[in-house]
């Protein structure tokens, strides 16, 4: 069984999805050969987690482009400069290379309104370049990455420019901005295009029961609902539109962690598929076809 994980929108909520990342690979449930999909900060956290950024560095890129943002929630057009000059920090020259090549597919969605409109899982990038439109695309949410509704780009090749929004608007409400595997088909050069997910995970920075998910609860990681839930809708919205303390920050990473830790945990305890001890095997084994014997 083939199992994916899609992370959700989420503004600046990204340390979760940091958080997320780093814990579920820890536990082995996301390696090499394990299909990624993201939108917006979703797209943020996979592209930096497949290319091989450390948690660390990533986190305090974010905590970086917090802080440079307007304290109000009207966006100032900071946003979006500011996350395309974090990813050509910390995204090495071959970064795209790296995710051509990666085993599994790492997707990354935006809503294209012009010359089609239709919904786009872009898994194959042509150069670095490329790869940081990709994430800019996903992460274009109208009048908060910029001033601008929407955001136009040039592909190489075609005659008319292409206008494109966040990867949010590329799915159902429902799905709270979590990727669909199934979009894959058509939109990638890979013959990865044909590798059927038989099962979605999928990760939202908020919790799933103020908002309603397509997928079963146990193919669902997010956090717990609070016994005043709408303090903390409030407080999850707002730090998601507005600049936060470092310390906090730092806490929603460790939120993170927590809760894919919890998944790991639970997923154990269903039974399904290896053991956490198998799993660290696979991915030592992943780790060392990758950078041993493919080099």
């Amino acid at each position: 069984m083939i199992v994916g994980f899609s992370f959700s929108p989420g503004g600046l909520l990204l340390p979760y999805h940091l958080g997320a990342l780093a814990s579920l690979s820890y536990h082995g449930h996301i390696t090499p050969s394990t299909p990624l999909a993201g939108a917006s900060a979703g797209a943020i956290a996979v592209t930096s987690h497949a290319t091989g950024v450390p948690p660390f560095k990533a986190l305090e890129a974010s905590i970086r482009v917090s802080g440079r943002c307007n304290p109000l929630f009207l966006a100032r057009g900071k946003l979006l400069p500011s996350l395309h000059n974090e990813l050509d920090s910390l995204l090495g020259m071959n970064a795209h290379e790296i995710l051509n090549e990666r085993e599994a597919i790492v997707g990354l969605a935006h809503r294209e309104l012009f010359p089609e409109n239709k919904p786009i899982l872009k898994t194959h990038f042509e150069t670095r370049d490329c790869l940081m439109d990709a994430v800019c695309d996903s992460s274009m949410f109208p009048y908060f990455s910029t001033n601008q509704p929407f955001r136009t780009v040039k592909r190489r090749d075609d005659l008319l420019p292409h206008v494109v929004v966040d990867g949010c608007f590329s799915v159902p409400i429902q799905r709270i901005g979590c990727p669909d595997f199934s979009q894959v088909n058509g939109n990638t050069h890979s013959s990865k295009s044909s590798i059927q997910v038989d099962r979605t995970v999928t990760v939202s920075c908020f919790p799933e029961q103020l908002l309603t998910l397509t997928s079963k609860k146990h193919d669902r990681i997010g956090p717990k609902l609070e016994e005043n839930a709408v303090f903390q809708a409030i407080k999850t919205v707002t730090m998601a539109t507005q600049a936060s303390r470092r310390q906090d920050l730092i806490k929603l990473f460790e939120e993170g962690w927590s809760d894919g830790e919890r998944w790991s945990f639970a997923e154990e305890r269903r039974k399904i598929g290896l053991t956490r001890k198998d799993r660290r095997k696979k991915y030592a084994v992943a780790l060392m076809r990758k950078y041993f014997v493919d080099a």
